[in-house]
């Protein structure tokens, strides 16, 4: 190939933000440099293949020529004399197949006599080039991913929450939707540590994430923020609407229960609910679903409180007279062993 061609072309394809984008460059370049209709097809990880095909073809001619070289039509194999690599071919020289396994990973096909025949080596060349491209890709991806999950719960973590917090605070000011935040915290999560082990604890974030993924509809994100709070955003739901799933989370965690190296322990959460004001960044809405929660927090340590005192003072007299008769008998006892 062209030495600026091909620089330029490596270029394109380095900065491409999709596998998509990469076909895109790749049948411009063969239909700029072979004057010919061309399509290139790529198998994604779940075996399925996504063609990106020249403006003139028709999806059917596409799909046939798809199918007849993903089912095993004969091939000729040609050394790649620069990469060592084995690269094929069909046998009128229209199609170029690489592949690492039984199933070709990219097809770069062209729709007219001699196809790549008198250019086989560069187009050769060329699909090595777009699958290293492709490799390249994939990893970032997978790099980029990892950097937006929470290890431990496979949740999105706080980096990945922010992004999606300011597209839904955007969506909802321009569409005029609702959208309300929980803020969850585990109570009591530091004594779990203190007496069940760090190991303990982790068991117990990642059963509020698994409970929260179950409770919440599938259009709500949730998110680990950090330590032991977590994060759902709701589109489309008022306050009213979030105070009914933050009951329905409740009541999912009191049902569950945390086995623990033969333990049993029981999870309570606090829940701090706000909904989106216009004008509001995500920032100013978690802080105010920050202070919510432990409202929320305060409010049931204090109704438990209250419900201790009564207990007690509802107790206490019942048990004094039995109190004083047991006193009673020992004070005896001790006189008549004197």
């Amino acid at each position: 190939m062209d030495l600026e061609m091909t620089f330029q072309l490596a270029r394109d394809l380095m900065a491409a933000t999709s596998i998509e984008a990469i076909q895109e460059r790749t049948v411009t370049f063969i239909e700029r440099k072979l004057g010919q209709p061309a399509a290139v097809a790529v198998r994604n990880a779940q075996g399925h293949y996504t063609v990106v095909a020249s403006d003139e073809l028709d999806s059917a001619s596409v799909t046939e020529r798809l199918r007849n070289c993903v089912s095993g039509l004969p091939r000729f194999e040609y050394q790649n004399e620069s990469t060592g690599g084995v690269a094929n071919f069909q046998p009128d020289s229209t199609t170029i197949v690489s592949q690492s396994g039984p199933q070709p990973d990219l097809l770069m096909m062209s729709f007219t006599l001699p196809g790549f025949r008198s250019n086989f080596r560069e187009m050769d060349s060329l699909a090595s080039l777009v699958s290293e491209a492709m490799s390249n890709f994939n990893k970032f991806s997978e790099l980029e991913m990892a950097s937006n999950i929470d290890t431990l719960t496979n949740l999105p973590n706080r980096r990945s929450l922010m992004q999606t917090f300011e597209a839904e605070c955007e969506r909802a000011r321009r569409y005029g939707q609702p959208l309300s935040v929980l803020f969850i915290d585990i109570d009591k999560f530091k004594p779990i540590n203190d007496q069940y082990g760090h190991a303990a604890g982790d068991e117990a974030l990642k059963l509020l994430a698994r409970t929260m993924r179950s409770t919440m509809r599938t259009s709500d994100i949730v998110a680990r923020l950090a330590g032991d709070e977590f994060i759902a955003l709701l589109p489309g739901s008022t306050k009213e609407d979030a105070d009914h799933a933050a009951e329905r989370l409740r009541e999912a965690i009191s049902q569950t229960t945390l086995l623990h190296q033969g333990v049993s322990i029981k999870l309570q959460i606090s829940v701090g609910i706000t909904e989106y004001e216009l004008g509001e960044e995500p920032d100013d809405i978690l802080e105010r679903a920050d202070h919510a929660m432990y409202e929320d927090k305060r409010r049931r340590k204090q109704e438990r409180d209250t419900v201790a005192t009564k207990v007690v003072n509802l107790t206490v007299p019942q048990l004094l007279p039995n109190l004083r008769r047991q006193a009673a008998r020992l004070e005896e006892r001790m006189e008549q062993s004197i």
